[in-house]
């Protein structure tokens, strides 16, 4: 991990998710927000439009997959019909710890 909380460093890895499905309601960002924090990522949460949300996430490689894997699966109300992974390449998401950016529609 890297000596300073707010720089992005060599060997972490950024990568942006789009999430899209029936996910207001069910406790999909506090799903998401906690595994952040377990796993020790940095990053953000926002929503994009209704049923679409916008993951930006950084840490170590090993980290980031298991955040992956366990985001699939989501909370048990939530209706996941689409993740889309990309790949950072050398960006930062700007966050010195995990936030969620709630925004009412």
């Amino acid at each position: 991990m890297c000596a300073s909380t707010s720089s992005w460093c060599y060997g972490t890895k950024t990568v942006k998710i789009v999430v899209e499905g029936v996910l207001r309601g069910t406790g999909f960002k506090a799903h998401v927000y906690l595994l952040a924090r377990r796993l020790g990522l940095r990053g953000h949460l926002k929503d994009v439009e209704e049923g679409k949300e916008l993951i930006c996430i950084e840490g170590g490689e090993e980290q980031i997959n298991e955040f992956l894997e366990n985001l699939s699966r989501g909370p048990p109300f939530a209706l996941i019909n689409s993740v889309t992974v990309s790949d950072g390449a050398g960006e930062s998401c700007g966050s010195p710890m995990f936030d969620v950016d709630y925004r009412e529609f």
